[in-house]
């Protein structure tokens, strides 16, 4: 009786800190909408300062609809695209960061592909059927990621097999 009060106070503590920061973090934006982006971490804490460029060139209020912006956004005419870009989605994070020479008051836009972090928590998914064409089994599977140290995956999955077969058990990908 011991032992199992021994391990049920640490397991206890491990699931309750794994249910804050798995329901605490905010998941992503839901399509076609528009959130503020987050401060890269790396300017965070630098100040910024105020510069008078000449002009700044911008794309036409068209730019505005065509991008879906907010209404507020789209009704406001003292606001005004400078750039846009499009990031296709990847495990790695990335930094996009829009510069303006002062002196042409042209624009540019980098992405920079970020280091895959050290330790993250996921909260993807997956739910899939295959079809085994040597032995005629059907597989119904359902996977859970849970956490990502660098490109290994950890996930919880479960699979029912035609043949009544059934696994349960974690998972442990390396994912290029």
């Amino acid at each position: 009786m011991k032992r199992i009060a021994s391990i049920a106070g640490p397991l206890l503590l491990v699931l309750l800190a794994g249910y804050i920061l798995w329901y605490t973090k905010p998941g992503p934006a839901r399509v076609g909408e528009h959130v503020p982006a987050k401060v890269a971490p790396q300017v965070k804490i630098i100040p910024k300062v105020e510069i008078q460029p000449k002009n700044v060139k911008v794309y036409t209020p068209k730019a505005k609809t065509k991008l879906d912006l907010p209404e507020a956004v789209k009704n406001d005419q003292n606001i005004h695209v400078i750039e846009a870009t499009r990031v296709e989605p990847n495990d790695h994070p990335g930094t996009v960061t829009t510069v303006l020479d002062e002196r042409t008051g042209e624009t540019q836009t980098f992405y920079r592909r970020e280091p895959l972090p050290w330790f993250a928590l996921k909260k993807t998914g997956a739910i899939g059927l295959s079809y085994d064409a040597i032995t005629g089994l059907r597989t119904l599977s359902i996977r859970q990621d849970i956490l990502q140290i660098k490109q290994l995956y950890f996930s919880g999955e479960v699979a029912l097999r035609s043949d009544r077969d059934k696994i349960a058990g974690i998972r442990i990908e390396y994912r290029w």
